[in-house]
């Protein structure tokens, strides 16, 4: 199957590829998985796609604002033309900032989960402890923009999971255990206190 295009503005072919593969690898029959920033749905199309073919769901987690460097209010239209774009895709929106959505969302329930929301501290470091709390023990936490184009994301995922996230160009993934999670929630608390 040919990979469905993706906003150039979301990642290198390299790593679109890396995503399909994790994608392909994790996303079983009967299984929920989930993207944390899903903006123009880019990543979601592919994520989505996989989904579909499996017969798993998907959740997009945003807060809609159409700025992605910015937690701005709610944009009606802008989620409405995310939505209009990923229709026909097993996906169910929680239109909210990332640390509201960790709510509504059973602990160790997702399979595969792509971080690509918030790229400075704290929220980077935050959303990986709170999303790792989320995939279950042999799933997938992983992202985008390890790059020196955002050193806060490089950080982030270097301080909660070391040498244990593996790095294809810009996409960063771990495979989740009780370790990995209680590392990334350590270093959270840490970030958070400094």
């Amino acid at each position: 199957m040919a990979i469905l295009p993706v906003p150039p503005s979301c990642t290198t072919d390299a790593g679109v590829q890396k995503m399909r593969e994790l994608a392909e690898r994790y996303i079983q029959p009967s299984t929920l998985a989930a993207e944390v920033g899903t903006e123009h749905g880019g990543s979601a199309l592919l994520f989505g796609a996989v989904c579909r073919e499996r017969g798993a769901r998907f959740l997009s987690i945003d807060g809609f604002s159409g700025n992605p460097f910015t937690c701005g209010p709610f944009s009606e239209e802008f989620f409405n033309q995310t939505r209009d774009r990923l229709r026909g895709l097993p996906i169910s929106f929680l239109p909210m900032p990332s640390d509201v959505a960790l709510e509504f969302i059973a602990d160790r329930s997702l399979v595969l989960c792509y971080v690509d929301g918030g790229h400075k501290h704290p929220v980077v470091d935050e959303d990986l402890a709170g999303y790792a709390a989320k995939v279950m023990n042999g799933g997938v936490l992983c992202g985008h923009d390890y790059s020196r184009n955002h050193v806060p994301v490089m950080q982030a995922v270097d301080l909660a999971f070391g040498e244990k996230a593996q790095k294809a160009n810009e996409v960063w993934y771990v495979e989740m255990t009780d370790e990995l999670r209680a590392s990334a929630a350590r270093k959270a608390f840490l970030c958070q206190s400094a």
